[in-house]
């Protein structure tokens, strides 16, 4: 397993996740996935990519497919002798770009700032003359970006509830824990605590921390999905 050949590696990779290979081939693969570093790190790499290229490419249908429901149906009040009929084209694209819309938002990645950002706009001093308090803070914020990775939601809780007690925090790392607080709650299951805690940074007007709209509105959607459900 592991070819040198750059081109035969990936195609390997492609296989795996298309389920293509072999008994023998999938127990060779499995087994480099766990002994060979580098070689797990990019089947990784490329699951990553994969799944981005993939989110991406909803995002631009969905904004596509809205943008043509406008031009060729422009929303405009409603008279009352409107027949419905004469709406039915209209509300039928709209109830499919609306469906395309939450599947996407129930089932999709939320993908919140990672810590590259956080360590060039918050830890801008080295890390070695950090005081003990400051590090206890950055070892647990990062403790719960890693407990949300490896799917360990209510240790993520704590380690973020620890980061906040602290009331020096500067605005950008706040918010962040708080975001990333938000998402543990959602999952493990923490729902009002995770909607409080959303409605709360969402009327937020000098806000920092630079979340994404659409990861904004899939955790608003999420929130809703959990509440109702």
């Amino acid at each position: 397993m592991n070819p040198k050949d750059d081109y035969q590696r990936l195609e390997t990779i492609e296989q795996y996740f298309n389920g293509s290979l072999s008994v023998d081939e999938m127990a060779n693969f499995e087994n480099a996935l766990k002994n060979d570093f580098d070689f797990s790190k990019e089947v990784s790499d490329y699951q990553k990519l994969t799944n981005m290229i993939k989110e991406i490419t909803i995002e631009q249908n969905i904004i596509a497919t809205l943008d043509k429901l406008e031009q060729e149906e422009p929303i405009i009040p409603l008279k009352r002798k409107t027949p419905f009929i004469t709406l039915f084209p209209y509300l039928s694209g709209l109830v499919a770009a609306c469906l395309i819309f939450v599947l996407y938002a129930s089932f999709s990645v939320i993908q919140l700032p990672g810590s590259e950002n956080d360590l060039t706009i918050v830890r801008d001093v080295d890390v070695s003359i950090l005081s003990p308090v400051e590090k206890k803070v950055f070892d647990n914020f990062y403790a719960g970006q890693s407990y949300l990775a490896e799917g360990q939601f209510q240790k993520a809780v704590q380690s973020f509830q620890v980061v906040l007690k602290n009331n020096n925090l500067r605005p950008y790392f706040k918010e962040a824990t708080q975001w990333h607080l938000v998402l543990a709650y959602l999952r493990s299951g923490q729902i009002q605590e995770a909607n409080h805690l959303y409605d709360e940074l969402s009327s937020c007007k000098d806000c920092v921390y630079p979340i994404g709209k659409i990861d904004k509105a899939k955790l608003w959607w999420q929130i809703l999905w959990a509440k109702i459900f």
